[in-house]
């Protein structure tokens, strides 16, 4: 398989859905689910016979009229117009030079950085998340991302402006200097059994 025209890359994603649909292991249980990915139809089959079947759908299908699809988001886009802050040192403040090195890092636009919001076990309240959209607002710029360890990213924070942010933090219980480290546990989105230890941490026990 090689590139394919940008007008057709849905098509042929459907065409690989198709295959897997077809193919693919719908055993629910833990062995089952832990299967049930494309790349184990390949595993089992091979690469060839992986790429003929897509090429076999695809030619199925019927000719669909051109999509134009949006232009991919650049990171080179201005940064948000943001107030300065007052610039606060962190050699006063070992907590928020702690949050600093480990839950921030520098972006390629000189001035400019990315802060990690620390959230224990994944878990957020309808107060947290209300106080995570008034910091992007205020801060960043207005947009948040989730992470793959459950934790919040803001971005487009002026240097200036980490102090405030931390501190909006710290009021929310989001502060924890943690971010990436082996203390930021991930959780299992499902159902929490009762008396496990994640039930008793999330009920603050």
């Amino acid at each position: 398989m090689d590139f394919v025209p940008a007008d057709e890359a849905l098509v042929w994603v459907e065409a690989v859905l198709r295959v897997f649909a077809m193919y693919g292991n719908y055993d629910m249980s833990p062995r089952g689910r832990a299967h049930s990915r494309v790349k184990h139809i390949i595993f089992e089959r091979g690469w060839e016979w992986f790429r003929d079947e897509v090429y076999r759908m695809r030619g199925t299908l019927a000719r669909r009229e051109p999509i134009s699809l949006p232009a991919p988001e650049t990171e080179s886009r201005s940064a948000p117009a943001r107030p300065d802050g007052p610039g606060v040192q962190d050699a006063g403040d070992p907590e928020l030079a702690r949050w600093r090195l480990v839950n921030t890092r520098p972006q390629g636009q000189p001035g400019m950085r990315a802060c990690f919001a620390t959230v224990p076990l994944g878990d957020l309240s309808a107060d947290q998340l209300r106080a995570l959209g008034r910091i992007a607002v205020k801060y960043g710029d207005g947009t948040v991302r989730l992470t793959d360890q459950q934790n919040v990213l803001f971005r487009w924070v002026r240097d200036a402006n980490v102090a405030g942010v931390h501190a909006e933090l710290r009021r929310t219980g989001l502060a924890g200097p943690q971010a990436g480290l082996i203390g930021d546990v991930t959780s299992c989105p499902g159902p929490i059994p009762a008396g496990s230890e994640s039930h008793r941490r999330r009920a603050g026990q």
